[in-house]
């Protein structure tokens, strides 16, 4: 199975935001942060893998592994269902590579940092009124 992190760390004003308000909240805050910052890899993710069967593009998911007060944690990986992804994102001797992830997370960062951004700003405004 092909696994790529994302880490995103905000910024002073965001994170000092956030400490403000209760550990329960902060979790669900960064829980739903970075599970939108890691679709918007997903969903480029699938849009630049090769399509023939589909099989790839339906293998890619992305998942929330861990939240704690100001840490979250997701990963964009390859089920599975499509254990040749690493083949087709490295290459092999005999066939070049035709990478999907590594550009999708590299293209996007500034996206999913703005989204993740974002995303808390709007919840703790809506919930704690900060």
């Amino acid at each position: 199975m092909t696994r790529f992190n994302i880490r995103t760390k905000g910024t002073r004003g965001v994170l000092a935001k956030l400490a403000t308000v209760d550990d329960g909240l902060q979790r669900e805050v960064l829980e739903t942060a970075v599970r939108v910052g890691s679709q918007i890899v997903e969903g480029d993710a699938r849009r630049r893998a090769p399509r023939d069967t589909g099989r790839l593009q339906r293998a890619i998911k992305s998942e929330t592994v861990e939240v704690s007060p100001g840490r979250a944690l997701a990963r964009v990986y390859v089920g599975r269902e499509a254990f040749y992804a690493r083949f087709v994102e490295f290459g092999t001797r005999n066939m070049p590579a035709k990478p999907f992830l590594r550009p999708a997370l590299r293209e996007n960062r500034g996206r999913v940092m703005s989204a993740v951004r974002s995303t808390i700003g709007r919840i703790l405004n809506r919930r704690a009124g900060i």
